[in-house]
């Protein structure tokens, strides 16, 4: 009986966290080298761009006249702030959805009792890169989509209410309550959509009908799991973050020229790179165990089965 066969069975949020810090711990390096070969670059784009748009903007700002403003400052500000909101976009259409599938394939690995690694984590997401990053796009433009819809609605009434002051404004902020709300409901929705397509080998069309299908009477307790699991990411990371941050803060408040500043930057981003980059792996092994659960619960998974279709690498019924 294989370690898959033992381990897959329906759980609730304890078993999806135990097993999910379980898996992390177990497989610290693997699973931390293939988040990492993702990230680290990424971080740094986003520490060079901070850097360049904190010393730049505060430098060619503190001018009091504009004519006397520094072009060359004033270029770099423009750089850095494009190249930040460029790394960004690229972050969530493609660095995300590639280590998602890789980790999903590692941790798979794993509770099969096959040997893994980060090759051969990559190595299973290589032909599958052009459906994570269309399915990406589609699920991004989902939320998007929906959040405004609502939206829509909330701008209509900050204009016809705006002379209702409390009655106005209590019924705009509900509206975008709820705006959040559905764009949160859908993102779940379509969460578990690089899990689909590495360990079934679906496409985009197929992924997006699949992963909506496997929620679909479950997303309420499946959005119960996921911000829970993402308010105990976003602790864990704070714990680390705030002593570290708190001593930089008191650096800066002495330092308060430009390039101390941009400093105090950089330094911002990396003690939040490290720590996102810690943390961040847990997030991806629990979905995959979420994916798992609901493969349990809503089709009666049979687990030997399923051993032998991952091992083999054909689709999954």
């Amino acid at each position: 009986m294989t370690t898959l066969t033992r381990d897959l069975r329906a759980m609730d949020l304890s078993d999806v966290l135990d097993r999910a810090l379980a898996l992390y711990r177990d497989n610290f390096v693997t699973i931390l080298g293939v988040y990492a070969v993702g990230y680290v670059p990424f971080w740094l784009v986003v520490g060079f761009s901070g850097h360049l748009l904190s010393a730049a903007a505060l430098k060619a700002f503190s001018y009091k006249k504009l004519e006397t403003m520094e072009e060359t400052s004033a270029l770099l500000a423009i750089l850095g702030g494009v190249s930040l909101v460029g790394v960004l976009l690229i972050g969530i259409l493609i660095i995300e959805p590639i280590v998602t599938g890789a980790i999903a394939r590692a941790v798979s690995d794993q509770m099969s009792g096959r040997r893994t690694s980060i090759r051969a984590a990559y190595g299973a997401v290589r032909g599958h890169v052009f459906a994570l990053l269309l399915s990406s796009l589609i699920r991004l433009g989902a939320v998007y989509g929906a959040y405004n819809v609502i939206y829509f609605f909330v701008a209509l009434l900050s204009a016809a209410f705006a002379a209702l002051h409390t009655a106005g404004l209590v019924l705009i902020l509900l509206l975008e309550l709820a705006a959040l709300v559905v764009a949160s409901l859908v993102y779940v929705a379509f969460a578990f959509l690089g899990q689909i397509i590495v360990l079934e080998n679906r496409g985009t069309a197929a992924t997006m009908t699949r992963s909506w299908r496997l929620v679909s009477g479950r997303v309420w307790r499946t959005s119960a799991i996921a911000g829970f699991v993402v308010l105990l990411a976003t602790a864990l990371a704070a714990a680390i973050e705030t002593p570290l941050l708190l001593g930089a803060g008191l650096v800066a408040w002495r330092d308060a020229t430009p390039e101390g500043i941009a400093a105090m930057t950089t330094i911002f981003i990396t003690v939040t790179a490290v720590s996102v980059i810690l943390v961040g792996p847990i997030l991806t092994v629990a979905t995959t165990l979420m994916y798992y659960d609901l493969r349990v619960r809503s089709e009666g998974l049979d687990v030997e089965m399923m051993a032998a279709h991952i091992g083999r690498g054909d689709v999954l019924p």
